[in-house]
C-alpha cells in the first residue's frame, strides 16, 4: 500500500463547513415549511372571517382541515416532504416549550389542596378511561394515548408532547387525535358555561369546573369569558395545572417507552441502541420555560410575544399533520377515535363537575 505523501488541500473552516450544512438544510426544509405557513395563514384568516358566524371556530381545527384538504387534492410534492416533517415535529416540539411560558407554579400552588386534588383526579381518571376505552374500542395503544392526553391534560399540546415520546405512531393517529380534543373540546365552550349553571356552582367552582373539564387553553379563555370574569380567573389557572402535569406524564410515558424498547432489543426485535431518551429534550424545555415563568419576572411584552410565537407554531405543525390523514386512513380509522375522545370527554366532565361540587 502506497502511503500518501502529498499535502492535503487546505481545510475548510469549520464554521463555514458548518454554514454551508446549516444553509442545505434550511433550503431542503424551506419548501414544505413555507407550504405549512401558508396553510397557518388561510386558516387564521378563515377563522377571523367566521368569527361573527362561529364565534368557536377553532384556527387549529381549520388548520387541519388545511393540511388534508391540500394533502387529498394532490401528493405533497417530493421536495416539499422534509419541511412538512420538520413542521409536524420539531416546529410542534417549540410549540410545547413555548408553552411553559404560560405556567407560573406560584399560581397553582395558590389554588390550594383540595383544588388540586380534583385536578390529578381529572387527569388520572382521564389517563386510565382513554387506556381502557381503548382497549375496549380496537384502537391501536398509540392512538389510545394520544387522544386520552389531549382529552385529560391539554388538548393539542399534549397530543404533541406524547407524539412526541413514543417510539411508533402513524401520522394520521396525531392528526386524528387533535381533531377529536379539538371538537369535544370547542363543545365546551357551550357545555361548560351551560353545565355549571344548572349545577348551582358558584364562581370559584364554575371555575374549577370549566377549567378542569376543557381540553384546550384557548377554549377554557372563551367559556370562561362567557360564564364571567371571576370564573374566567379561576378557570385559566386550573387549566394550567393541568398543563404542568404534562411533564410528569410525559416523563412516565417516556420511562414507559425506553424500558419497551428495551424489551425489544433483548427480545432481537429492535437494535440495541434503539432506546428512546429517559426524558424527551423538549419536556425538558418545557420545565426550563415554566421555571423561568415562575422564577423571573418576564415583561408582559415578551410574554405576550411568546403567546403568540407558540399560537403560530401550533397552525404551522396542525397543517403538517393534516396532510398525514388520507381518504384510505380516514376510512380506516372510521368514527372509532371519536367514539373514544367523546367516552374520555365524558369522563373528565364527571370527575370535574363531581371535584366542583364537592368543593
Amino acid at each position: 500500500m502506497t502511503e500518501r505523501t502529498a499535502s492535503p488541500a487546505p481545510a475548510q473552516p469549520p464554521a463555514t463547513a458548518g454554514g454551508a450544512g446549516a444553509a442545505a438544510r434550511a433550503a431542503a426544509i424551506a419548501p414544505g415549511l413555507g407550504l405549512c405557513l401558508a396553510g397557518a395563514v388561510l386558516a387564521w384568516a378563515a377563522s377571523r372571517a367566521l368569527a361573527a358566524v362561529v364565534p368557536a371556530a377553532s384556527p387549529m381545527l381549520l388548520a387541519i382541515v388545511v393540511g388534508v384538504v391540500v394533502a387529498n387534492l394532490r401528493p405533497i410534492p417530493a421536495r416539499a416532504a422534509a419541511g412538512v416533517a420538520f413542521a409536524s415535529r420539531t416546529v410542534l416540539r417549540a410549540g410545547v416549550v413555548l408553552l411553559g411560558f404560560s405556567i407560573a407554579v406560584g399560581d397553582v400552588v395558590a389554588l390550594g389542596p383540595g383544588v388540586l386534588a380534583v385536578i390529578l383526579a381529572v387527569v388520572a381518571a382521564g389517563l386510565l378511561a382513554g387506556i381502557a376505552a381503548g382497549r375496549l374500542i380496537g384502537l391501536t395503544r398509540e392512538q389510545a394515548l394520544l387522544t386520552a392526553a389531549g382529552c385529560s391534560i391539554c388538548g393539542a399540546a399534549a397530543v404533541a408532547g406524547v407524539d412526541g415520546v413514543l417510539r411508533r405512531r402513524r401520522a394520521h393517529e396525531t392528526a386524528t387525535a387533535v381533531a377529536v380534543v379539538v371538537l369535544f373540546g370547542t363543545a365546551m365552550i357551550a357545555l361548560g358555561p351551560v353545565t355549571a349553571h344548572l349545577a348551582g356552582l358558584d364562581e370559584h367552582g364554575a371555575g374549577v369546573f370549566i377549567g378542569g373539564a376543557t381540553h384546550e387553553v384557548a377554549q377554557v379563555v372563551a367559556a370562561g369569558g362567557i360564564a364571567g370574569p371571576a370564573v374566567l380567573t379561576a378557570a385559566v389557572i386550573v387549566k394550567l395545572a393541568r398543563v404542568l402535569l404534562l411533564a410528569p406524564v410525559l416523563a412516565l410515558l417516556g420511562l414507559a417507552e425506553r424500558r419497551a424498547a428495551a424489551a425489544d432489543a433483548a427480545a432481537g426485535a429492535a437494535p440495541a441502541g434503539a432506546r428512546p431518551a429517559l426524558v424527551p429534550a423538549f419536556v425538558l424545555g418545557f420545565i426550563a420555560a415554566v421555571a423561568a415563568r415562575s422564577a423571573l419576572d418576564l415583561p408582559a411584552g415578551l410574554l405576550g410575544g411568546l403567546e403568540g410565537l407558540r399560537t403560530w407554531a401550533f397552525l404551522v405543525a396542525m397543517v403538517a399533520l393534516g396532510t398525514g390523514v388520507r381518504r384510505d386512513t380516514l376510512a380506516a380509522a372510521g368514527w372509532a377515535p371519536f367514539l373514544h375522545g367523546l367516552a374520555v370527554t365524558a369522563v373528565v366532565i364527571a370527575v370535574a363537575l363531581g371535584g366542583a361540587l364537592l368543593l
